[in-house]
Formats: structure tokens, sequence, C-alpha cells
């Protein structure tokens, strides 16, 4: 392990800690939610949050649909529900949070909880977890992993045992742009005097011998610049102190062994999968960690193509926010070959916008390889995949209408829009042009 301390973090004119937007507090009614009001209660109170409830109710298992239940069930069901909501008040009362906003819904937990934070716009999800029973870890781990798979907001998976905001917490860093969009989310889950351990894990391929020896060096040699990059990235307030720390073996067993070592009370870790398959699902780490921490677990998945596209259009009018550049249909080929040039191998996401589905993901976190336009065809077609070769998927966008490039306040392309038909298909890039 390989430990640089940096007792001045940040300089005095580092920003303050940020606030948060709503936030969504998941419950079941049990004794394993409590932590989760214990959280977002100082939250709220410190950091701006407005919280919401939402109280998950999961329905008795049909038989089918034109079954003929008996009014007996019906009855049963109402009784069921009064009985619930009077125990989620009464989890409201105890934890001094009746004038919040408080919603009951029936079904599946994690499709119930990802819609309601879409419906609230919220910035984070806090979710109690248990530990032990089968029952818990339903509505617990499970649900926290579900709904990482299901939406893009944040979501914040506690412990019966954790406490308000963190006074030290491990900062799972790969250096890439969704660690460290991660890592800021982080920031107002702090005490104004925390300190923070920015961890990295050496790639197994860094770790060999013999051969890549020159490689694993001049990987190591290159940890001081990541982060040194990433601690200007990160802005942190003044008053916490950061610690930079080095790590070989299993990522995941890596980052849990550390914090119980240093008693960390949060984990965080963006989710992004890099394997072919694992990019159908969240990534294994995060997958490790939630399952695997003894403490708080922040994971903040990849953002998807609409809300980037949203917040800039929200933005539009602010200094330095990015901006929409049409691209005229007559440069269409040669403004996708340069496109396809300063963008090849940048990891990317594809949404397909439809009037009446909303917003569907395609593809996940590929390497991009190229973006080209048939003008005798009218399509467009993305291809992604491995740089190599042995791996890559070609989507095919026909009856093409318009197109158009958001680019960030630095010049760099953030997402290609291509509208056709009554939707639009986006490519979200993630990572530095």
């Amino acid at each position: 392990m390989v430990t640089t301390a940096f007792p001045e973090a940040a300089p005095e004119t580092a920003r303050a800690t940020p606030v948060l937007g709503p936030i969504l507090v998941a419950t079941d009614g049990s004794d394993d939610a409590d932590a989760a009001f214990e959280v977002a209660r100082p939250l709220a109170a410190d950091r701006g949050g407005e919280p919401r409830v939402l109280a998950v109710l999961e329905p008795i298992p049909l038989l089918a649909r034109d079954f003929e239940y008996p009014s007996w069930v019906r009855e049963l069901n109402a009784t069921r529900r009064d009985e619930f909501i009077g125990r989620v008040r009464r989890q409201l009362e105890h934890h001094g949070a009746l004038d919040w906003a408080f919603e009951v819904r029936e079904g599946a937990p994690a499709v119930q909880i990802g819609r309601a934070a879409r419906d609230a716009q919220a910035s984070l999800i806090i979710l109690g977890i248990g530990r032990h029973a089968l029952r818990e870890r339903l509505f617990g781990d499970e649900t926290a992993l579900q709904l990482l798979r299901l939406c893009d907001i944040p979501v914040l998976a506690v412990p019966p045992e954790a406490g308000a905001l963190s006074r030290r917490a491990v900062f799972a860093t790969d250096f890439s742009e969704a660690s460290i969009r991660a890592m800021r989310l982080a920031v107002p889950l702090l005490k104004d005097d925390a300190t923070v351990y920015l961890v990295h894990v050496v790639p197994r391929f860094a770790q060999l011998s013999s051969v890549f020896d020159a490689v694993q060096q001049s990987y190591i040699d290159g940890l001081a610049g990541e982060f040194a990059r990433v601690t200007e990235a990160l802005e942190l307030p003044a008053t916490m102190t950061l610690e930079t720390i080095t790590l070989k073996g299993s990522p995941a067993r890596e980052l849990l062994d550390f914090a119980a070592a240093s008693k960390a009370d949060l984990i965080v870790a963006g989710s992004h999968g890099q394997g072919f398959i694992s990019r159908l699902l969240i990534g294994s780490v995060a997958t490790y960690v939630v399952r695997g921490a003894e403490c708080a677990a922040l994971i903040v998945p990849q953002p998807r193509a609409i809300r980037v596209l949203r917040s800039a259009t929200d933005r539009r009018t602010a200094a330095g926010a990015p901006h929409d550049v049409p691209l005229p249909r007559e440069e269409w080929s040669e403004r996708l070959k340069t496109f396809s040039g300063r963008n090849a191998g940048r990891h990317c996401r594809i949404e397909v916008d439809d009037a009446q589905l909303g917003a569907q993901a395609q593809v996940l976190d590929y390497p991009l390889l190229g973006v080209a336009y048939d003008r005798h065809d009218d399509r467009v077609e993305v291809m992604v995949g491995e740089s190599d070769g042995t791996h890559h998927l070609t989507r095919g966008i026909s009856g093409v209408t318009a197109m158009s490039l958001l680019v960030d306040a630095f010049g760099r392309d953030r997402l290609l829009r291509i509208e056709h038909g009554a939707g639009q298909t986006m490519v979200l890039l993630a990572g530095p042009a």
C-alpha cells in the first residue's frame, strides 16, 4: 500500500460544501429503514436537501389477472394496507418527519422507488439495508442493486448502525469521469472536517511482472499525476483532510478491507461495467461493495443521455454552460468523420428517446469506434466495441432528419443527438476527449 497525505486538501478559495437537491427516503416500515431517516434528517437540515418519503408495500402475489378473488381477499388487502400506513406514520413521527412529503405505492420495491425518484427529480435515494434475514435482503441490498440497474439516480445504502454525516470516507477512483462524478456528489454527505481517503486499486495488468515490468513501472509512475488531477477536480472544502491511497489486489476486496481497517463510515464508488457482458449490468465492484460493506455505501450510476441533454437545456443561458451545435445536412458526412476521429475509444452510452415509450438505453458503456452517414440511404450508423475488433455492435438509424452536438464549456463533445421520425437517438460520451 502506498499512502500520500495532503493535509491541506484544497486552497482557502475552494468552494464551500455544496447543497443537495430533493432526497427520496425509501421505507418498508421496518426497523432497518430507521437508518435512512437518521441519515436524511441532517442532510435536509444542513445540506438543503428537500426530503420526501416513499413507503412501498409489496402486494400479495396474484395467481392470474382474470382470477376472481373472494371478497375476504380484498378486505385483507385493505386491512394490510391500513396497518402498513399506520406503521410508517409511527416511523415518521419517531424520526420527527411528519412534515415531510409522504407517499405510499404498491408493487415491486425497486420499480416503484425508481419511478418515484424520477417523478420527484431526486438527487439521491436513501435506503436502509439489512444484513441477515432473507426478508431484509430482499428490501435491502438486493433492492439497492436492482435500483442501480433501473435508474441513474445515486443510491445511498445505509446499514442499521449508520450515523448521520460521514467523518471518514473512502472514495474509490479509477481516475475516470464516472468516479470523479461520484465523489463530487458524495461531498455533501461529509462532515465539514471529514477525512477523505482517495483510494485507487492498481489493475491486474499493472500487477504482473517479467515481460510487463516496463508497463507496470510506467503505470505506477503516472499515478501521482492522476491523483493530482482528480484532487484538483474534487475541489474539496479546505476544512477537509485528503489522503491518497494506492492498493494492489482485487478491487472490491481491497476497498472493503481498507474501509474496515480505517474505520470508514462511507464508501463511494461510480458504477460502470467494463467487460463486454458486465456492461449489461452494474459494475461488479459496485455490487460487491453494496453486498459486503459494513458501513454506508454510495453508488453513483452513469447519467442517462436524456438527463444530460435536459440538464444542458435548462442551463443553456448560463455562462460556460454546455451548448447545442446544429450540424448542417450538407456537412454530415465530413462532420461525423471528424467527430469519430477525435472521440474514437471514448466510452459511450446509446439511448433511444421515443415519444411514446420514453428514453430506453440500447448500449451501455462501450468504446466508440465511429459514426458514419450514408447519404444514399439517408442512414447513420454508430459502431461501438473493442478496438481490436473482437467484439463490436453497429446500430443503424434510418430516416434521419437532423443532428447536433452538445459541447461542454471546454469545447469537448459531450453528446451526439440524432433526430429521426418521432424520436431521437443520443450517444452520450464519457471521460475526457
